[in-house]
C-alpha cells in the first residue's frame, strides 16, 4: 500500500511542510486506522508528527489497548486522543514511540487517566472534567512538565503522582480531593486546595527546615 493509500483511509494528511505533517482523523478509530497510522510514520521516519483525533470515536466493539509507543516515530509532538465512551483508558504511551511528545488532549468522555510515566519531553496535558482516577505514578519522571490542573471529580491523587516532575510549578487541586499520596507539593504552588491539602504542604515545608537544622 502506497503513501497515499494510507493518507485516503485516515482521511488524508494535511498541512505537510517540509518534515513535518499533520494528520486529521474523523469517523470511527479502528485498529486498521492505528496500523494505517503505523505504516504512514514508518514511511516517514524521519518526519514530526501531529495527530488531531479529538473528532472521531474508540469502536466500541474494540477493546484492545492502543500503544502509541509501538509507533515507529520517534518525531510525534502533539496528540489529541479520540472519544471513549466507556470512559476507560485503551491508551499506552510509552517510549520510544512518544519519546518526543510535548502536548496530550485527553477526549471529554474519558474517566480513567492514562499513565505518562517517563516521558521526558511533555510540557503540556489538557484532563478533561470527566476524569476521576489517576494510576500510580501517572506522570513520574516527566521532567519538562509546567503545571497541572486536576478535574473536579477527582477524589485521590496515587502515590509517585509527579515524582521527578523538576520543572513543575504549579498544581490546581480541587477541594474535593480527600486523599494525596506521595506527591511532594513544598516547591510547587498549590491553588483552589482544601485545608488539609494546605496544610500538607506546609507540614512538608516544616519537616524540611527540621531536617536543615538538624544537618547544621
Amino acid at each position: 500500500m502506497t503513501n497515499e493509500d494510507y493518507s485516503k483511509k485516515i482521511e488524508g494528511i494535511t498541512n505537510s511542510i517540509g518534515n513535518s505533517y499533520r494528520i486529521y482523523f474523523t469517523g470511527t478509530f479502528t485498529q486498521d486506522v492505528f496500523d494505517a497510522l503505523s505504516q504512514c510514520m514508518y514511511e516517514n521516519y524521519s518526519s514530526k508528527f501531529q495527530l488531531y483525533l479529538e473528532d472521531s470515536v474508540l469502536d466500541p466493539n474494540n477493546y484492545s489497548k492502543f500503544t502509541f509507543g509501538i509507533l515507529p516515530c520517534l518525531n510525534l509532538t502533539y496528540l489529541s486522543l479520540p472519544v471513549e465512551k466507556n470512559g476507560n483508558a485503551r491508551f499506552a504511551f510509552n517510549s520510544p514511540g512518544c519519546a518526543g511528545l510535548e502536548t496530550v488532549v485527553l477526549s471529554d468522555e474519558m474517566t480513567t487517566c492514562p499513565s505518562f510515566s517517563g516521558l521526558k519531553r511533555l510540557k503540556s496535558v489538557s484532563l478533561p472534567k470527566t476524569l476521576i482516577t489517576f494510576p500510580l505514578g501517572t506522570f513520574s519522571g516527566c521532567s519538562s512538565l509546567k503545571s497541572l490542573t486536576i478535574p473536579e471529580g477527582v477524589r485521590e491523587i496515587p502515590g509517585s503522582f509527579c515524582n521527578g516532575c523538576v520543572a513543575l510549578e504549579e498544581v490546581v487541586i480541587p477541594e474535593g480531593v480527600l486523599r494525596i499520596e506521595g506527591v511532594h507539593l513544598r516547591s510547587v504552588q498549590v491553588l483552589q486546595a482544601s485545608p488539609s491539602l494546605k496544610a500538607l504542604q506546609a507540614l512538608e515545608a516544616m519537616h524540611s527546615a527540621i531536617a536543615m537544622i538538624l544537618r547544621v
